[in-house]
């Protein structure tokens, strides 16, 4: 069977602009611009120019748009020709631009933003088709710089609320308008999968005559009121919804949208379950999924919660002796992981990433210091073990969880005693760490290059440190800052000392 493919428009940029207590820096848009791509969304929507006129669009235009392997760009716009305008004056030198523009389609929408007094509800709803005719016109017969026809995306807003023919009138007009993409989005998030499916079904059998006109498609974009926003999508995709709309983890307005991993990881690992005789594909890099999500981590920090799999590269980890004992077993053996149905490798996240916490076992120390090339024999070195074991599940209650770095940083303290004070990324590439032994403060600067994270860089710096005879390098001077591209898992907790 052909694959078809699903088109990814990521909506996280424009996002943030309805979404509270994020605000992003132009600086950080710029970099989560850059990041979608590189990971090859087909679309991504850089802003709402009405809601917030100095919002970095023509710079985020200007350095990621504007050659021929660069994602369309696309901007917001409500059903007005100056709206439209707006958004054509700042998408005119992208190589792809497209302009999505909007509307209300259901009665009470209707009712509360476009009925005049002397107007009944159904003179209203015909304004409103007129208002659809005008404006995806308007926006169709716009041109790049380069000569390109604008594409236009046309958005029913509250369209799972709306009359189901009064919304299948409203499609048809913006597909006869030359809208190439029309979507179909449960706005208030209220939406069940049924509902989603019935009314994808029935616009698609609706529009059989116009597909063979148009060069058309429909588009999903669900919010998470209910928890339902991926769900939806995946019932969408099922009933011919051909683009998939979704934010970096949680970034929202409202309870969120659908999120990056949760579509991707359905499409790509469980669609023979989900979309029965479909078979898909994307053109998004599975790859890039951990880095861009840490990225977005480290930007909002405290605004993301630490079961975001994806943010803190955590994909299939687990506290569960059960779980984990397996698990170390298909390290061993090379057998099948029965409790890990997603390689977390498929999407980027390092295999250096295990954690411990204060319920597991002495056998999960001794793995994760296999991980670091240190063999420790239950039997020879029981005392040591049960040293380390006895600090790490000291400073795991403390902490409510510790990453294989900080059980080596243990491991090491307890055979070579010394105290870690702090470990610090102080670049892009450069770890700092510092040492207290016999009441002297050492420093130890390691750099590593792009194929290692910062906690192989620790541990290279120790085994360096330790393994040789080398001279400590003493009080050297760092000038610490702030890097948003600093990876997720650094050793935030406090206190320093193990």
């Amino acid at each position: 069977m052909k694959s078809e493919n699903i088109q990814i428009f990521d909506t996280t940029l424009r996002d943030w602009d309805q979404a509270a207590w994020v605000g992003f820096s132009i600086q950080e848009k710029i970099a989560i611009a850059y990041a979608l791509r590189i990971s090859w969304v087909d679309a991504m929507e850089i802003g709402f120019w009405a809601s917030r006129a100095d919002n970095g669009m023509d710079i985020i235009v200007d350095l990621v748009g504007k050659d021929e392997n660069a994602p369309t760009m696309v901007a917001l716009s409500r059903a007005t020709i100056d709206d439209i305008h707006a958004s054509y004056e700042v998408l005119k030198a992208a190589y792809k631009p497209r302009i999505h523009t909007f509307i209300a389609t259901s009665d009470e929408h209707i009712k509360t933003k476009f009925q005049k007094e002397e107007e009944t509800l159904e003179e209203a709803k015909e304004r409103v088709i007129g208002m659809i005719e005008e404006t995806v016109s308007y926006a169709a017969g716009r041109k790049n710089t380069a000569g390109k026809n604008m594409e236009v995306e046309w958005s029913a807003e509250d369209a799972t609320n709306s009359e189901k023919n009064y919304l299948l009138r409203a499609c048809r007009t913006a597909i006869e308008s030359w809208a190439t993409i029309i979507n179909v989005p449960d706005t208030l998030g209220t939406a069940s999968s049924w509902e989603v499916e019935e009314l994808f079904k029935f616009l698609d059998n609706k529009t059989k005559d116009l597909q063979e006109k148009y060069d058309f498609i429909f588009s999903t974009h669900n919010h998470n009121d209910r928890w339902l926003a991926t769900a939806n999508s995946m019932s969408a995709i099922r009933w011919w919804a051909r683009q998939v709309e979704w934010t970096i983890l949680w970034i929202w307005e409202r309870a969120g949208n659908a999120k990056i991993h949760e579509i991707i990881w359905n499409v790509r690992d469980f669609a023979d379950r989900i979309l029965d005789w479909h078979e898909f594909e994307t053109n998004f890099i599975a790859e890039e999924m951990w880095r861009i999500s840490a990225l977005v981590a480290r930007i909002l920090w405290r605004d993301i919660p630490l079961n975001e799999p994806f943010a803190w590269g955590l994909v299939s980890t687990h506290w569960s002796w059960v779980h984990h004992s397996w698990a170390i077993k298909w390290k061993k053996n090379g057998w099948a992981d029965i409790y890990k149905k997603v390689d977390s490798a498929d999407y980027g996240v390092p295999e250096t990433v295990e954690t411990f916490n204060a319920r597991s076992w002495t056998a999960q120390i001794i793995s994760m210091l296999k991980n670091q090339w240190i063999e420790l024999n239950p039997s020879m070195d029981k005392d040591l073990i049960e040293r380390i074991t006895k600090r790490a599940c000291e400073i795991a209650e403390k902490a409510r969880g510790i990453y294989t770095a900080n059980i080596y940083a243990i491991y090491l303290s307890e055979k070579w005693e010394f105290n870690i004070n702090k470990i610090e990324t102080i670049s892009s590439n450069k770890v700092c760490i510092e040492l207290e032994i016999d009441w002297k403060i050492v420093k130890i600067v390691w750099e590593w290059s792009d194929e290692n994270g910062h906690i192989d860089a620790t541990v290279n710096a120790l085994n360096n440190f330790f393994g040789t005879e080398s001279v400590a390098i003493d009080d050297i001077d760092i000038s610490v800052r702030e890097d948003i591209l600093k990876i997720a898992e650094d050793l935030w907790y406090e206190p320093k000392k193990y």
